[in-house]
């Protein structure tokens, strides 16, 4: 898994977000992905991101199901060739999920 702050990266392109993290890849294995983004998420929201990006290759439906299981939506931003998602990390976590909120509320202690 590789996330960037954008907060320390000097390289930002048109459109990206300043105050971001964004999910570079994340290549882990089968049943381990939910509890991989929710430490993904806490450690963004803890370091103070106010939004958490990542992308997907077009036509890779689970990839994209699974980010929005955690509550990312598109942003209609294509990056390098891969479909944006987003989700805001300053908005309370919907109450239809609450075994990610458990996870990312045990993450940040």
């Amino acid at each position: 898994m590789g996330i960037v702050d954008f907060r320390e990266h000097d390289g930002l392109e048109d459109g990206d977000d300043p105050e971001a993290a964004f999910l570079m890849r994340m290549m882990i294995d089968r049943g381990h992905g939910r509890d991989a983004m929710a430490l993904a998420l806490a450690w963004a929201r803890t370091r103070g991101n106010r939004c958490f990006h990542t992308s997907f290759t077009p036509g890779n439906d689970a990839a994209k199901r699974f980010y929005e299981s955690v509550g990312m939506c598109q942003t209609g931003r294509i990056v390098e060739g891969d479909v944006e998602m987003s989700v805001n990390l300053q908005r309370p976590q919907e109450r239809s999920r609450p075994p990610l909120l458990r996870l990312i509320q045990f993450a940040d202690g």
